[in-house]
C-alpha cells in the first residue's frame, strides 16, 4: 500500500464515495497531519442543493437536488454491523463504547448513528500522524456521544479542553494523535 500510495502521491486529491471506503482503499496509516470533520449531525433532514442563477427562481422543484439525508434508522443491517464491530473489527475501547451506548440507547436512530460513525473515527485515528489533530464540528444533537466515541479512540487524555459557543449551537472539538495535541469546543 505505501508504495502505491508514494508512486502515485500528490499534493492535492480529491475523493468521491463513502469515506470509509476510501480511508481504508487510498489512505496510509500515520498520513494525515491534519483532519476537519463535518460528519452528518443526526438531524433528521433531508438537506437539497438550491441551484438558483441570478437571482431568480423559476421552478422551485428543478431548482434544486436532494444532496443527503441526515436521518438513521436502526435496521438488521445496522444490527449485523454493530455485531460485527463489537466482536472485533474494532479495537475493544470502541467495542466497549458501543456496548455501553446500546445499554444506555437502545437499539434506536441515534445507536445507528453511532454505529455508523465508530469505524469511521477509528479509520480516521489510524491516518493520523502521531503529531496529528482531529478536528470535530458537529451540533449538540450528538456531539456528546462523539466526544466519548473519539475518547475511546483517543484517549480521554487525547481531548485538549472546551469552551462554549453562544447559545450552545455548536459543538466543535479536536483529539491528537499519540503524542499530538487535541482539543474540544461545545
Amino acid at each position: 500500500m505505501r508504495a502505491l500510495w508514494q508512486s502515485c502521491h500528490v499534493t492535492n486529491r480529491l475523493f468521491y464515495g463513502d469515506n470509509l471506503d476510501v480511508l481504508r482503499q487510498h489512505v496510509p496509516a500515520a498520513s494525515v497531519d491534519f483532519v476537519y470533520l463535518d460528519p452528518p449531525f443526526n438531524s433528521n433532514r433531508s438537506y437539497n442543493v438550491i441551484f438558483n442563477r441570478h437571482d431568480v427562481m423559476r421552478d422551485a422543484d428543478s431548482a434544486q437536488i436532494q444532496a443527503f439525508d441526515d436521518t438513521w434508522r436502526w435496521t438488521p443491517v445496522t444490527d449485523q454491523q454493530y455485531s460485527e464491530y463489537i466482536s472485533g473489527e474494532l479495537p475493544n475501547g470502541v467495542a466497549d463504547a458501543l456496548a455501553a451506548f446500546r445499554t444506555l440507547l437502545g437499539e434506536n436512530d441515534a445507536l445507528a448513528y453511532l454505529v455508523n460513525m465508530a469505524p469511521r473515527l477509528v479509520e480516521l485515528h489510524r491516518v493520523l500522524k502521531s503529531t496529528g489533530t482531529l478536528y470535530l464540528h458537529c451540533d449538540p444533537t450528538m456531539s456528546h456521544y462523539l466526544k466519548v466515541m473519539l475518547d475511546a479512540i483517543f484517549g480521554a487524555s487525547g481531548s485538549i479542553g472546551g469552551c462554549n459557543t453562544a447559545g450552545g449551537l455548536v459543538n466543535e472539538g479536536g483529539w491528537g494523535g499519540a503524542s499530538g495535541s487535541a482539543g474540544y469546543v461545545e
